[in-house]
């Protein structure tokens, strides 16, 4: 339980807040619909949180990479422009595989998938060969 805490902090621990409206979004029904846009993390136990934006990767453009875009509610300012995903390859309808979560800070970096459930992304990390694993939900800005 101790590891999968600790996972669950990595870049993750960071989507409490309100959903707000869908934006635009890639054409639902293909690999991955649904995930560009803005993501606000799950808020810290102090309160603190990320707005994470996905978009294609640059040089990969089939992959998906997200950065950070905003710190709010006293998370580190020092983290806007900073990635936090990398490489994330379509895995059906709303499902990317094969990436990378970077945790803000130490520069960690964890195994990870994604799945878009609505206006919620569900961000899952590994570390040790998938044996601690975490789980965040974060939610649609735009």
């Amino acid at each position: 339980m101790r590891g999968a805490a600790a996972i669950g902090a990595l870049a993750l621990g960071l989507s409490g807040a309100p959903a707000a409206p869908a934006g635009p979004a890639e054409a639902a029904g293909t690999p991955g619909a649904g995930v560009e846009g803005v993501w606000s993390t799950e808020p810290r136990s102090s309160g603190a949180y990320l707005e994470i934006e996905i978009a294609p990767c640059n040089g990969a453009p089939e992959r998906r990479c997200g950065t950070i875009v905003g710190a709010h509610a006293g998370a580190d300012p020092g983290f806007v422009g900073n990635p936090i995903i990398t490489g994330m390859a379509p895995d059906g309808p709303g499902r990317w595989r094969d990436g990378e979560i970077i945790r803000p800070g130490s520069g960690t970096r964890y195994s990870s998938s994604l799945e878009v459930e609505g206006d919620r992304l569900k961000v899952k990390g590994c570390a040790v060969a998938g044996l601690f694993c975490g789980e965040s939900v974060w939610v649609r800005v735009r």
